[in-house]
């Protein structure tokens, strides 16, 4: 039966596709509608008055300003505010037209092919003062509504199948990991499926999901050429405690991420303005937090494993608090010193919020100092927060259900909170929950268990280190598509995005811990050399990136790129290298000499 699951899938997925293409053609043309209430897309309004709002005389309407498809036909209803009708101009690319506008709502439709990118639709107006309103009031402008360009039904269907096109090339790849592939796979596609169903009840546009074209078809080439790689079946010993290589290298690659990112505004100004790029910088920060996340719940949940049966004594907990934050701490609080010499902050408030961690509380608020603090915030919390309610819990309950309680609890509550959050604020204040220590205390926990397995299911632990990698990345990648289309996907990329891609650095982890080496002596020792320095490049970057920029700006070349992106690499590593052997090393030895636990 097992040589035949990737055909059943396949199979399974192309009636799926065939029943949807027929429910596609079957369904009436479909409007998509522009909030009036959305600023960023509606310009030149008196305010949130419902469904529609007086304009000032000059209104612009920004359409398909994320460049996600073609449009067609847009329509507008307008209403003067008096029995006088006011003469208004529309204009949408090379389309001009001159209306008188009554008191009577009247519906004014133009066609215009709007493709690849922002198309403002100007709406100028005449003005009148009304009785009991001393506002000069143009048309009233109520539902935008923007009809996609109709496609030929034999597009259409090519468009959907190259949309699934990676769930056919994953269900091979995954599924030959047995039942962990089998769900991950229906986890995958069920998310992938909502959206696409989500996408066709408000109209269809070109999907992104999973990347585009040609993106889409790469990533899907590789994923078959990996399913039908030879894989070994022979198992690899768990390496022993201490450092291990595979470890080394991914907290490498998530430090490199977060250096990459935050480092945009040194290189072209409009790279930061172009959407397909900027939001590429944004992701790889995002994707490095969460391999941080999942490391550091794999480490600390082992700590807390092996220390398990002491942590029914109060002082037990008391010793972890200070060997975590004697770790974290001092080096931390040190960069913060030092911010005053390299970059002073020009917020006093912020910088003072963003090192006592209450900088992200309020959504409402992003800090403009130290921002980066909220990812150290939240390890924080984790640490205080974990071994706090296990130590309760201990009071009542055995140390293994003890400890997965507390393992569900943080991570149940965390991830309710987010997804409250991000249903209850307007979309361009959701994005900032993904920043709130206490909405994201969930990513930690994925790490956790996968450490659970290590120390007391180690065959299911061997078992993902075998089979486990593929679902991993594939699971990893849907995350991250989720937030590479965030402005369009909300509380998909946010509340689904962030947990698909930890999940999926949390599988990596039982494969790359059995790694030995990665081929060569010299890239061992650069890749724990990395490693070791890892949390100090953290803590230096981003005040780095400030100097540097304000000596040299924003690159306007090629070579004035490569000069910024060199000063502020080797500009980081010296400062990473000086906080690890002056700062560092210090602490930890004296912390190391005071409390003789194992890490």
């Amino acid at each position: 039966m097992r040589r035949f699951t990737p055909a059943l899938a396949f199979m399974l997925s192309l009636c799926f596709v065939t029943l949807l293409t027929i429910r596609l053609h079957a369904a009436a043309p479909v409007m998509s509608l522009v909030a009036i209430q959305d600023s960023a897309a509606v310009q030149g309004v008196w305010g949130d008055e419902g469904s529609s709002a007086w304009s000032t005389g000059a209104a612009t309407v920004l359409l398909n300003r994320q460049g996600w498809a073609d449009w067609r036909t847009v329509g507008v209803t307008l209403s003067a505010p008096t029995d006088a009708p006011l003469r208004t101009h529309i204009s949408i690319g090379s389309q001009k037209i001159l209306l008188r506008i009554g008191q009577t709502a009247r519906r004014v439709e133009l066609l215009d092919r709007v493709a690849d990118g922002t198309r403002a639709l100007s709406i100028d107006s005449e003005t009148r003062v009304v009785a009991g309103d001393r506002r000069a009031l143009g048309v009233r402008i109520g539902d935008i509504r923007i009809v996609r360009m109709a496609q030929t039904p034999w597009r259409m269907t090519l468009v959907i199948v190259l949309w699934v096109l990676p769930l056919y090339a994953a269900a091979v790849w995954m599924l030959r990991s047995g039942r962990l592939g089998w769900v991950a796979w229906v986890s995958v596609a069920s998310v992938h499926m909502a959206l696409l169903m989500a996408e066709l009840a408000g109209g269809y546009a070109e999907p992104s999901l999973l990347l585009v074209s040609p993106w889409r078809e790469i990533w899907s080439i590789l994923m078959l050429v990996m399913a039908v790689w030879p894989r070994r079946s022979e198992t690899v010993p768990l390496a022993v405690n201490g450092r291990r290589i595979g470890l080394d290298a991914l907290r490498s690659i998530a430090v490199l991420c977060v250096v990459v990112a935050h480092g945009l505004p040194l290189l072209f100004p409009q790279w930061n303005s172009e959407r397909q790029i900027f939001r590429w910088f944004v992701v790889a920060g995002d994707v490095g937090v969460d391999i941080f996340f999942a490391l550091s719940g794999f480490l600390i949940g082992a700590i807390v494993l092996r220390q398990l049966p002491q942590m029914t004594q109060w002082h037990a907990v008391r010793r972890f608090w200070a060997r975590r934050w004697l770790r974290t701490l001092p080096a931390a609080y040190v960069s913060a010193l030092v911010v005053w010499l390299i970059a002073a902050p020009r917020d006093v408030g912020g910088y003072l919020r963003s090192i006592f961690f209450v900088a992200t509380v309020n959504p409402y608020q992003v800090p403009t100092e130290l921002g980066f603090w909220w990812s150290l915030g939240a390890e924080e919390a984790f640490y205080l927060l974990a071994p706090l309610v296990l130590y309760v819990l201990l009071q009542r309950m055995r140390a293994l259900p003890a400890f997965v309680t507390t393992l569900v609890a943080i991570a149940a509550s965390a991830l309710c909170v987010r997804t409250i959050l991000v249903l209850l604020l307007p979309a361009d204040i959701a994005g900032n929950v993904s920043f709130a220590i206490y909405a994201r205390l969930d990513s930690m926990m994925w790490g956790v268990l996968v450490a659970l397995l290590r120390v007391h299911r180690l065959h299911w632990y061997g078992w993902i280190a075998q089979y486990g990698a593929p679902v991993g990345l594939v699971v990893g990648a849907t995350g991250i598509m989720l937030l590479l289309d965030a402005p369009r996907w909300v509380a998909a990329s946010i509340i689904v995005g962030h947990v698909a891609t930890t999940i999926g650095a949390a599988l990596l982890i039982p494969a790359m811990e059995r790694w030995s080496t990665l081929g060569g002596k010299w890239r061992d020792g650069v890749v724990r050399g990395m490693a070791l320095i890892s949390y100090s490049v953290y803590l230096y970057h981003s005040m780095w990136e400030q100097r540097v920029h304000g000596w040299f700006g924003s690159a306007t070349n090629w070579s004035e790129w490569l000069r910024n992106a060199a000063v502020y690499l080797a500009g980081t590593l010296v400062l990473a290298i000086l906080s690890y052997r002056l700062v560092e090393v210090p602490v930890l030895r004296w912390r190391d000499e005071k409390h003789r636990e194992e890490i």
